[in-house]
């Protein structure tokens, strides 16, 4: 019996499994890396996409009489709203004010009525949406050079609809404490609207987060 021969085999069949686990295990690290990358920059999309909506929405109404507005009248009002949250989150940094060069790529899209979601063609709506690539790393093993992120968000402003009352809480850095407190009981009332409708939103756009005292 050739005793080197007998022993060569299992060391081939070692190799064989190592090079198995270690495809395997890129695989898993692309997973993770990857996909958490497109996680927070999904978690930043939001971000900006939430109070963009939120302010584009204002435009929906005349101030003065409350009467519904043409959005395509106030387009530009819009664009201009969700642009200004995308920069102050970071993105279209060197764009203009209206972000014209990230509306052009599809970039940064703005619509009302929404074109997708649980409000898709209701008017008195407004829907942001944006949308970043990534570099993928390990994704690149897999011929996955780069990843996509479309993140939306919808606000409303329309009468009877307790989505049309909002308080937005800004602030870029934590100095002392948080973006926003509530202290005591209340309710938010939204007028004019008859009955009156209880309910609303606070959003916060601040790495302080907030805090409530009932």
């Amino acid at each position: 019996m050739n005793t080197a021969t007998a022993r060569s085999a299992p060391r081939g069949q070692v190799l064989i499994i190592t090079a198995a686990t270690m495809i395997v295990i890129l695989g898993i690290a692309a997973i993770v890396v990857d996909l958490g990358m497109s996680w927070m920059l999904r978690r930043q999309e939001q971000n900006a996409a939430d109070p963009g909506a939120v302010a584009a929405a204002r435009w929906l109404k005349d101030p003065i009489t409350g009467d519904a507005v043409n959005p395509l009248t106030v387009q530009p009002q819009m664009n201009a709203d969700a642009c200004f949250y995308a920069k102050e989150n970071g993105f279209f940094a060197t764009d203009n004010a209206t972000c014209d060069a990230a509306r052009a790529a599809g970039d940064l899209r703005v619509h009302s009525p929404p074109i997708s979601g649980p409000h898709s063609a209701t008017p008195g709506h407004v829907q942001v949406i944006i949308t970043q690539r990534h570099v993928a790393f390990f994704g690149r093993i897999f011929g996955q050079n780069q990843a996509t992120v479309r993140t939306d968000a919808t606000a409303a402003n329309v009468a009877r609809n307790s989505n049309s009352s909002s308080l937005v809480a800004l602030q870029p850095v934590c100095a002392g404490g948080s973006a926003g407190d509530v202290d005591g009981g209340a309710e938010l009332h939204i007028f004019p609207t008859a009955p009156n409708i209880v309910g609303g939103y606070v959003h916060v756009n601040s790495p302080c987060g907030s805090s409530t005292d009932d």
